[in-house]
């Protein structure tokens, strides 16, 4: 099938074409020079030799050779790379006899769009499909079939039109030739990570040669000099291939999306476009509930029934409506509170905004093909065999001392506790669902002029939102002022500015955060005293008030502990590199600086009751024994005390989740006596 080609897609295939080529002609000539220099340098090695032999002679004759050596070492060291593994841990091939439906649609969307068949079809653990290619140097040379991903979770999401719909989109993209850009770009950009990252090995050779003699550490010195040089300058060039390929790449998305519609109709691909988040967000809840649960948890034979009875959960929660038993996401939906009000074209985004996709698949004329409401699923002969596999690739290494599984139905039945225990009453209509409830109370006379459905309208919680998506589009407005996102024009709330214009529109723009503020700032004061209203009239004040307190004292050490916390890693990094002795124990002394304030925050933590009511024995005795420690964690000449030093981090790696936990559970306590509260006093 032809699909009309944009005059931007046309544009930036020959744009990133160009840079593709550049690069690699840059790339050549940068091989070029480093054989010059290594040449160069040999020359001089074997005229100091000639003219002197002695040591000192031999030793800078030396140095020009391995100065020379360790600059092409560089440049070449991305031939000899181990390969990054490509493929996913968590995805199974799969072939005709396991899927014959699929096979059979797969043929259906070759024959339609007229391209080749995928090398390979796999199944994989994600809400997604995909289209992937291998990207290593010889894919310049010899490029390889693409093989085709498609995610459990997209087809316990789809019906089989909308699954048609996904991957005729990734079909749209086998047909495209602009494709083979993409393996050249993923192939240097290979080349680019192993020169600016992969470099461990290469600095333990150069420090070798440095570490031989004095004066070839100099020389190793003058080599790192130009090594960093040929970074910076790859950096550039990095950015400059990428931006052209990724304009492309969003014009592909397009093109793929035309290629879609015309195969499925509008809906199939609108509906699925729509759905993909919430369902991805869905099945990390999932995976979010399992950890909770952690040596409580029984081993789950098959997860992906509980992730669509999860779906059915959140969706009930969220009242969607249902389409062929599954979630239709609406803009409404997508935009409950607003959105942002900043637009522009994201140069470093390698697919479009939702957004955009939606409105160009609205635009497009065709003709609405007739719909089935069969589910993915039926396209495998026994799909339940292969989801169990894919559970026991994601549980792999987990171990179950009673060898229980999970079933279905006592998942359901947790997971809605589960929700319960992360979530806030109706009463609160999502108020406090990503805010604090800070109450300063004031001891004196007291006026409540709300009742229960004012104190928590939609009005209170549309500002709320309103103030967040304005704090968003002020932090992008100034990245955009201090040139960190480079674009020339931009829209806000449907108006066109240039960049010349973003400090005047930041100006207005923080005088309306701080009107909201304010409005909010007395809407929070209107609701804390309707509480010491009600608290009192119940007899119920001083406990309101201890409540409120404890939840200031963690609101108001929050940013601090974190702070402190992002030290304590930086003072500790040093056991995890390779440290010179001599050098250890001063920065064991500069850990200790701070280590007494650390036992000090764990302490106070221990003596809150309700940490104990949401982390384990486990984790605390490890608390408490690193209170009680006094760790050496060096022998002061070339020996770490490994345990110590492992209790040491178990410590720092789990009390940021531990104060995080005790933050909420106290939030959550406050909240259900506010509700008890409102519910038991009446409220005019």
């Amino acid at each position: 099938m032809e699909i009309e080609i944009s005059e931007s897609f046309r544009k930036n295939v020959v744009l990133s074409a160009v840079a593709v080529t550049l690069f690699i002609l840059f790339f050549n000539a940068l091989v070029i020079l480093g054989f010059g220099f290594a040449a160069f340098s040999l020359i001089i090695a074997v005229a100091i030799v000639s003219v002197s032999a002695s040591i000192l002679g031999i030793i800078l004759a030396l140095g020009f050779v391995f100065c020379g050596f360790l600059i092409v070492a560089f440049l070449l060291k991305f031939l000899f790379a181990s390969k990054d593994k490509q493929e996913s841990d968590l995805r199974l091939e799969i072939d005709r006899s396991q899927a014959p439906g699929l096979f059979e649609l797969i043929d259906e969307l070759v024959d339609q769009i007229g391209t080749e068949p995928p090398r390979k079809v796999y199944i994989s653990t994600h809400v997604n499909a995909m289209v992937f290619y291998e990207s290593r140097f010889w894919s310049l040379f010899f490029p390889s079939r693409k093989s085709l991903e498609i995610g459990m979770g997209l087809i316990c999401s789809t019906t089989s039109t909308e699954l048609k719909a996904v991957l005729a989109h990734e079909f749209g993209h086998f047909a495209q030739k602009s494709m083979i850009l993409g393996t050249y770009v993923s192939s240097l950009n290979a080349i680019i990570y192993n020169q600016l990252y992969h470099n461990d090995s290469y600095n333990e050779l150069a420090d070798t040669i440095g570490g031989i003699h004095f004066i070839l550490n100099i020389f190793v010195s003058i080599s790192r000099v130009i090594v960093r040089s040929i970074q910076k300058v790859m950096i550039k060039a990095y950015e400059i291939l990428n931006i052209r390929y990724l304009a492309l790449s969003r014009d592909m998305e397009f093109n793929a999306d035309e290629v879609a519609v015309h195969l499925t109709g509008k809906q199939p691909l609108i509906r699925c476009l729509s759905r993909l988040s919430f369902a991805d967000s869905t099945l990390d809840e999932v995976f979010s509930y399992y950890e909770s649960r952690g040596e409580r948890l029984k081993f789950p034979e098959n997860l992906y029934p509980h992730f669509e009875r999860a779906l059915n959960f959140l969706s009930a929660k969220h009242q969607l409506q249902l389409k062929n038993g599954l979630p239709l996401i609406g803009e409404v939906d997508r935009e409950r509170y607003g959105k942002s009000k900043l637009n522009f074209e994201d140069q470093w985004a390698s697919h479009p905004a939702l957004s955009e996709r939606l409105k160009r698949i609205e635009r497009l004329e065709v003709t609405e093909t007739e719909e089935g409401g069969v589910l993915s699923t039926t396209l495998f002969l026994n799909i339940e065999n292969l989801q169990k596999k894919l559970t026991r690739e994601v549980f792999k290494g987990f171990e179950n001392k009673e060898n229980e599984t999970l079933s279905t139905e006592e998942f359901e039945q947790d997971y809605a506790l589960f929700y319960e225990e992360r979530n806030y009453s109706k009463v609160f209509n999502n108020y406090y669902s990503d805010k604090t409830p800070v109450f300063r109370i004031q001891e004196e006379e007291q006026n409540c002029t709300l009742g229960i459905t004012e104190l928590f309208s939609e009005k209170a919680v549309s500002r709320l939102y309103e103030d967040l998506f304005l704090n968003g589009d002020l932090q992008m407005l100034q990245n955009i002022s201090e040139n960190v996102i480079k674009v020339k024009f931009f829209e806000y709330n449907h108006q066109r500015y240039s960049t010349a214009e973003v400090n005047a529109l930041i100006r207005q723009l923080e005088e309306e955060q701080h009107r909201l503020s304010e409005q909010i700032k007395e809407h929070d004061e209107q609701i804390a005293s309707c509480l010491v209203i009600r608290s009192k009239e119940a007899g119920l004040f001083d406990e309101f008030k201890s409540k409120a307190e404890a939840m200031n004292r963690y609101y108001d050490s929050f940013d601090d502990v974190q702070r402190f916390l992002d030290d304590c890693f930086e003072r500790t990094a040093f056991f995890a590199q390779n440290t010179e002795f001599v050098y250890i124990s001063k920065y064991i002394n500069y850990w200790k600086e701070i280590e007494n304030e650390l036992k000090q925050k764990i302490e106070e933590l221990l003596k809150d009751r309700t940490y104990q009511k949401v982390l384990g024995e486990e984790l605390t005795r490890k608390f408490s024994q690193f209170v009680d420690s006094h760790y050496a964690y060096f022998d002061g000449e070339t020996t770490y005390f490994e345990p110590e030093i492992e209790h040491l981090f178990q410590v720092l790696n789990h009390f940021p989740g531990a104060f995080e936990a005790t933050f909420l559970e106290t939030k959550k306590d406050l909240l259900k006596f506010i509700e008890t509260l409102l519910e038991e006093t009446s409220v005019a």
